[in-house]
Order: C-alpha cells, then structure tokens, then sequence
C-alpha cells in the first residue's frame, strides 16, 4: 500500500513539473510613477536572419544566407529609458519593453496595446534591430553603408485577456520584415513565452490566470491523435512539400499533385489552350515561407522558369484548411504555351477560400477526387482563364511544436477524408456484402426448388 502511493505520488509529481514554465529570466518595466510593474516577459527566442552574403571565391557575386544562430540570452537587460508604461491616448494607451543584449547592442523591442472596448491586451508589434558587422553572426557579409537593420513584425501578434497572461511553453513562429528590403526577412521562433502587460503590481509574479496558447493545450490534454506509428505510404504521384520548426520537426506537411490549364491570348489576337498536366519538381523557397501559430505560408518555385506558387493555411475555431492561393505565371517561359502575346510576369489569386478542412491536430486526406481551383482574372491582359487542377492531396498544417517524432519520422495523425475517398473505401466491403447476400438469396431459392421438386415426387409415388 505505501509502495502504491508512493508510486502515486511520484507520477502526479512529475506530471505538476511537466507542466510548470521553466525558471526562465523574467524581464520587467516599472511604473516610475507609482512603484509597481507594468510588463512582465518571460521567453526564450531564436531568430533566423537572411542577409545579403559575399561567395569568398567570387567577390563580385553574392547570395542570400541566412544568419548563424542568434538567440535572446537570459542575461539581456531591460533598456529603461526606451521601455514605458503610459504611451499612447487615453482610449489607445500602449505600453512597450526594449531588450538589448551582445557587444553590438542587438534589441528586441515588445508593443502591448490595450483595446478598453473588447479588454484585451495586444500584442501590437515585434522589432529587431540588429548590426550585420557582427562576423560571428554575419559571415562573408556584403558590406553596406548603413550596417544597423530593423526587422518589424506585419500585423498584431495574439491577443491576451485583461487581468490575463499569455503563457506559450511550445511557442510559436513570426515572420519579420526587414525594412528596405522586398527579398529578406528573418524569423522569430518563441518558446516559454509568459507575457503580461497593463499591470500595477509591485511583484514581479505573473498575476491571474494563464490564456494558454493552441500549441499548449496538449501539455494537459491528452491527443488521441498523435501516434508511434509509421506514417502511412504516400501517394504514387505528387510531391511532398514540408516546412519545420527550428528544433527540426515539422509544423507543415503537404501532398499534391499539380496540373495548370490556361486560356490565353496570342499574338494573333486568337486564344489558346495549353495545359501543363504535371507539375511537381518545385523547391520551396524557405526566405518566403513561414509558420506560426494561426497562420503559415508556403511558397514553391523552380517548378517552371519565373513562375511561383503561394499556399496560405489558416487556424480558426479549431480548423485548418487552406485559405488562400496565389501564381505568379510568365506564359512566355513555357512551350506550352505558345505565341502567347505576353512576356511579363503576372499575379493571380484565388482568395477566402476554405479548401482541405480538418480538424486540428488531423491531418485531410483525398487521393480520389482533383481539386479544381479557378483563379480570379479581374486585371488579367494576358490570359482569358487560369485553373489549377490539384489531385492526390494530404494536409497536415500547425502541427504542435514538441510532437513526438519516431523513428526520424512524424505522422500525419487521425486522417479526415474527403467524400470521394471514404466512399471508394467503402466500395469493397459492399460488394463483399452484396456478393454474400446474392449467395445467400440463391442457396434459398435452390432449397426451395427443391422442396417442392421432393414433394412432387412423394405424391407421384402414392
């Protein structure tokens, strides 16, 4: 009995710990007017930074690298005099936290803005700053006039609950523009995330309850979903795309199989039809192509010369799906398309779109059915019509950030099949069923034959 509850107690111990933040450091802004915190933040952060490099074999050429690993220290401290409690008006204050580590002064700079309407707290902004003369981090720089770069979050970040804190052990990614530059961005990659902002406390402990993240939520609810097995075998046609977390699993899995058709106009003012029945020898470019925890966007090239394939997935109300598709197309760089009377490159979109829903955690499944995607030709000079065929599809977006990986592999979860597919599954055992019940109507019309043959041969011999 008390081995029992020994052992009892030892499990529940360890569960209480799984779950408790580590003692991370916990950086904090104070109120000089009335003594007490106005920010807490508690994170570990990695940045990936993509720069302009110099190939040391060929000064004259360079090539876009991304950074060596550069990480927030729990030794960075709190700039106070650009840190603040009370900026902002009155129905739009804002409060604001500048970390600043290293020998160059790299900053990572948070913006809380307060809504009084909806009271909640945002995450207003992310900014990095950072010098590229740092080698260490840099190497084979291009040089610049100016070597300080600004990298700045688009859009707010989440949103948190007044008298709330945003807690995110697993993390998140967010992709930040650096300024000036329309090929360059960098990455954000947090984990252990405690914040809270709009407080007056003069502790520096995280007050009230915690609004847990998506990623967190399996830290105490168990996931059905998630298994050791093997994944299973994936199509025999198509090509496999994947973006991972910097921890190397996978936060994005995608299938497809590619077939573009278009309608275009040629230079004798004719329309033509070329079709491209196959498409799958793309790369994906990983400088525009990003993870984080409600949104992801995938970007594929090479697949043909100048043309690119955008794929945005969104996370809501506990689904994800694919919510936007956008092709940059130059019909000129294809034979399938000849005389086409334009050579320019050109944009086209297919947006609000709720394509390959499932439910999250699961992974969407449908090898049986094409999907056919119309793109919007609103501006369009250069084609009449634009359709992407996608067949053969498997989707598995916001996977959590620590799943289990086995075997250097990671499932594609619980699958959610289309229509088509469930009823192609179903095809065999019906026809299994209606075979038995053929089987089973004739063994009864033969018996009663002959019964009946039986009978007429009683009476014959009487």
């Amino acid at each position: 009995m008390e081995f029992h509850l020994f052992l009892l107690l030892t499990c529940l111990s360890s569960l209480a710990v799984a779950r408790t933040p580590p003692p991370s450091a916990v950086w904090s802004v104070k109120d000089t007017r009335t003594g007490g915190y106005c920010v807490l933040a508690a994170l570990d952060a990695q940045f990936t930074i993509y720069f302009n490099a110099t190939f040391p074999a060929a000064p004259n050429t360079t090539h876009i690298a991304p950074s060596h690993a550069l990480t927030l220290p729990s030794t960075a401290n709190v700039v106070q005099d650009q840190s603040y409690c009370d900026a902002g008006s009155v129905l739009a204050p804002r409060q604001r936290i500048v970390l600043q580590w290293g020998t160059y002064k790299t900053n990572l700079t948070l913006t809380f803005a307060q809504d009084p309407v909806t009271n909640t707290t945002t995450i207003k902004e992310v900014q990095l700053q950072y010098d590229l003369n740092d080698a260490a981090i840099f190497p084979d720089r291009t040089p610049l006039e100016n070597n300080i770069v600004t990298a700045v979050s688009s859009g707010q970040i989440d949103t948190i609950p007044n008298h709330m804190y945003k807690q995110c052990l697993t993390g998140f990614t967010t992709l930040l523009k650096i300024n000036g530059e329309k090929d360059l961005n960098a990455t954000m990659a947090w984990s252990n995330v405690r914040l809270q902002a709009f407080r007056n406390q003069t502790t520096t402990t995280f007050e009230g309850n915690a609004d847990v993240c998506q990623g967190d939520q399996h830290l105490t609810t168990p996931t059905p979903f998630i298994t050791s097995t093997a994944p299973p075998p994936l199509p025999l046609s198509g090509a496999f795309y994947n973006l991972t977390y910097p921890n190397g699993s996978q936060c994005l899995m995608v299938h497809f199989d590619l077939g573009i058709t278009a309608m275009y106009y040629k230079k004798d003012a004719t329309v033509g039809n070329g079709t491209i029945a196959s498409v799958n020898n793309g790369t994906i470019n990983h400088t525009l192509s990003w993870c984080s925890e409600n949104r992801s966007m995938l970007v594929i090239e090479e697949f043909l010369p100048s043309w690119r394939l955008k794929m945005q997935f969104d996370n809501w109300s506990g689904k994800a799906y694919m919510s936007m598709v956008q092709l940059k197309y130059n019909l000129h760089t294809s034979w399938k398309f000849p005389d086409a009377d334009e050579h320019a490159d050109m944009w086209m979109n297919a947006t609000s779109l709720k394509r390959w829903s499932s439910t999250l955690g699961h992974s969407y499944k449908c090898l049986t059915r094409q999907d056919t995607l119309k793109l919007d030709t609103a501006g369009q000079r250069a084609v009449e019509s634009m359709t992407l065929y996608l067949g053969q599809v498997k989707l598995r977006a916001f996977v959590p950030y620590n799943e289990t990986i086995t075997n250097g592999t990671q499932t594609w979860g619980q699958e959610e099949e289309c229509g088509m597919d469930v009823l192609t599954n179903d095809i065999v055992p019906i026809a299994v069923g209606c075979a038995l019940a053929a089987l089973v109507v004739i063994v009864l019309i033969a018996y009663v034959i002959g019964r009946r043959r039986n009978r007429a041969r009683g009476y014959e011999s009487m």
